[in-house]
């Protein structure tokens, strides 16, 4: 994650949660902080969860806590078998 966020968050826009934060999701959250979202992420792999902070974004222990801090949810799994453990908590 090379570019930082503004660390405003634009007015009326929602808390937006990602989960899993490789290549792809964490993408996802550096476009979303770069446009204002306030952005709560989770990852397995805890240097990706951190690089999400250094960028501005909010670190969730457990994929749990972003979708209940959350206004919406963009998960960006490998898997099916990985999307099904998170949605059902496992």
């Amino acid at each position: 994650m090379s570019e930082q966020s503004t660390g405003v968050t634009a007015p009326g826009l929602p808390v937006a949660g990602v989960i899993g934060l490789g290549i792809m999701g964490g993408a996802f959250a550096r476009n979303l902080l770069k446009a204002g979202f306030t952005v709560i992420g989770h990852d397995v792999l805890e240097a990706n969860t951190q690089a999400l902070v250094s960028e501005g974004g909010i670190a969730a222990a457990h994929a749990l806590d972003v979708a209940e801090q959350s206004d919406i949810v963009i998960t960006s799994l490998p898997t099916a078998s990985s999307f099904h453990d998170v949605i059902s908590g496992s």
